[in-house]
């Protein structure tokens, strides 16, 4: 939207001048990423809230009868997702049913070679054609199958790049 209305000014102004009309958007480029990046997180955040909000890893513990420093090597080997949300980490809710982790997260965890949590969790969470729901409801109710561990490889890999 900014970078119409950069054109726009320029355009009523006099004929554009596509070397000053460059010049220009790369001045105001960092403003428009730094918004873009602020919405960005606004969105994640929300995202996460509506999901059902994280746990911190004192309480990640006490639900898994775990240590905190255990909770941790739990994410070091992929057997939970930690995320950060705007200053802090936690853990998304989603990936416990009870006391403890759903039944197959860490093998389809196990998948990722190296994915973004941000992109974690929009894997988790979104809709699949494939499945008729979010592949998190597909594994709560039919377990970390073949096609739903290929799907993570890929994006394992994908992200590994």
């Amino acid at each position: 939207e900014e970078f119409v209305n950069t054109v726009l000014e320029y355009r009523k102004a006099k004929p554009i001048d596509i070397d000053e009309l460059r010049n220009e958007v790369e001045r105001k480029r960092p403003m428009i990423a730094a918004k873009l990046i602020s919405e960005g997180i606004k969105r994640f955040d929300a995202l996460i809230e509506a999901s059902g909000g994280t746990y911190t890893a004192s309480e990640v513990s006490v639900l898994l009868g775990i240590t905190t420093n255990d909770v941790r090597k739990k994410v070091e080997q992929k057997q939970l997702l930690e995320i950060r949300q705007s200053e802090r980490s936690g853990y998304p809710k989603w990936q416990f049913n009870g006391n403890a982790v759903v039944t197959g997260f860490e093998e389809v965890m196990a998948q990722f070679s190296y994915v973004d949590f941000a992109l974690i969790v929009t894997f988790w969470l979104n809709f699949d054609s494939d499945f008729g729901t979010s592949r998190l409801d597909y594994l709560k109710n039919h377990g970390a199958d073949n096609l739903l561990l290929r799907k993570a490889r890929q994006l394992g890999h994908q992200g590994s790049k």
